[in-house]
């Protein structure tokens, strides 16, 4: 491992409560490579808006976000879910410092292209500086998935989508997304996962219907990191004993897509 290497990870909600573990192979493996992990926070939205008594609805998997949502978004991802996982990784031995993608106009969003999900929005740019200006102090930036039109006006942004955003910005050598799955499988009764994939490979397996549910955006996220910069993906179980290192090491764990 030398320190020009960039890892990108997406912190998936579905490992966080059995992921104290995966953030303490983080800060690890952030002493030598330079790691931003950006995380999403589904489950503990779904509760805060819950406990508020408003009903999630979701379309096509996107959470629908109208105004009073946006502001439970804002808070949980901000204010609960970013900064549980900082005192996670400081407590680990990392530098970890939260931000969002408001933040020194890191993520500029513009409303989706998906009509029917109020104020959700697709990354427009990638504003890499504060970024640089964190790794090339020692940080470790753990980011909440949050854009900014040029108006001002917030949107939420999928975490899959803005992982993959800056991955690609920053080049990475790798990009992780964490899951509760081994990986991309030919079918769901499949013992492994399939241990390479092209990107004309994970475009068939969504037009032919092999790859469902939220495995689908994953892929396309990874798609879209790869054609933007990206060196690898790797999707694999956050859980894995050592997935960091031996990923590094060039071990064979999840699925691994290339361009």
């Amino acid at each position: 491992m030398t320190t020009q290497k960039t890892m990108v990870i997406k912190h998936g909600g579905s490992v966080e409560s059995s992921g104290a573990r995966l953030l303490e192979e983080v800060a690890t493996v952030a002493r030598d490579v330079r790691v931003t992990l950006i995380h999403g926070g589904g489950p503990a939205i779904t509760e805060a808006l819950r406990q508020g008594g408003v009903a999630s609805t979701f379309l096509r998997g996107r959470r629908v976000t109208d105004e009073r949502t946006l502001s439970v978004v804002e808070a949980v991802l901000a204010g609960t879910v970013n900064k549980r996982i900082v005192r996670a990784l400081q407590a680990a031995g990392a530098n970890a410092v939260g931000v969002t993608g408001e933040d020194g106009g890191l993520l500029t969003a513009i409303p989706s292209v998906e009509e029917g999900l109020g104020f959700v929005g697709d990354v427009q740019r990638v504003n890499t500086k504060l970024l640089e200006t964190l790794l090339l102090a020692g940080f470790l930036p753990v980011i909440a998935p949050l854009g900014l039109e040029e108006s001002g006006q917030l949107r939420n942004v999928n975490a899959d989508a803005a992982a993959a955003a800056i991955a690609g910005a920053l080049r990475a050598d790798w990009f992780i997304f964490t899951t509760d799955v081994a990986g991309v499988k030919e079918s769901l009764d499949a013992e492994k996962p399939i241990p390479k994939l092209t990107i004309a490979d994970a475009y068939a397996l969504i037009e032919t219907g092999v790859a469902t549910g939220g495995m689908i955006p994953k892929l396309e996220a990874a798609m879209s990191a790869l054609r933007q910069g990206a060196a690898r993906v790797a999707i694999c179980d956050g859980r894995t004993e050592g997935l960091l290192v031996r990923l590094l090491s060039g071990e064979a764990i999840g699925t691994v897509m290339t361009a």
